[in-house]
């Protein structure tokens, strides 16, 4: 009964893209493994430094950071190019210590780019060793993203005008759009749907 129980997990989670892994036996515990994990490593500087080493290792490696959402403790960040989607995660250790966590897949989702991950980890590791310590994110060209579809509404996240996203109209308010942040909650952001590329 465990035993099916544990498959059954696995399956969900294969199916909805969960990020979460199962302890099972045989070949689908190696699919699961292999498939939501990334590449983690902790950078010595803070997180303001580490997210302007982020944006410019992504601008480097021609990948858009396209959706930030704030975090108690740090960041999600979803990134993307033409073929590559990823999610990158910083978190505050200390005022001088960040970690950083990435996982890359394929844009169908399937395949795991460890490569990929391994090569983004190096390049902003080595980024945050010149990046001065009061170095930022460059927002320009971001647009806040809401936790309601109101202006007084608390501001969850951002995102970069003009990029392609998964937008969905607004149930409460027609000049709205619904978006899925990069931990899967939903969140509102003002304006017309943006122009794919």
């Amino acid at each position: 009964m465990l035993k099916r129980f544990m498959m059954i997990s696995a399956i969900i989670l294969l199916l909805s893209g969960c990020s979460g892994v199962v302890a099972v036996g045989g070949a689908v515990s190696e699919y699961v493994v292999d498939n939501f994990k990334g590449v983690e490593n902790s950078l010595p500087v803070s997180m303001n430094a580490a997210m302007a080493s982020v944006q410019h290792s992504m601008k480097a490696t021609d990948f858009s950071v396209d959706v930030i959402e704030y975090q108690e403790n740090g960041y999600l960040i979803n990134f993307r190019n033409g073929e590559l989607e990823g999610l990158l995660q910083l978190s505050s250790q200390t005022k001088k210590l960040t970690t950083l966590y990435i996982n890359v897949k394929s844009t169908a989702g399937v395949i795991r780019e460890e490569t990929v991950e391994q090569t983004l980890l190096e390049v902003i590791s080595k980024r945050s060793k010149r990046v001065k310590n009061r170095a930022r994110f460059n927002y320009a060209g971001y647009n806040y993203i809401r936790a309601e579809a109101s202006l007084k509404s608390k501001r969850v996240g951002r995102y970069k005008r003009g990029v392609e996203l998964d937008l969905q109209r607004s149930p409460e308010d027609n000049e709205w759009l619904q978006i899925k942040m990069p931990s899967g909650k939903s969140a509102f952001l003002k304006g017309k749907k943006p122009v794919k590329k």
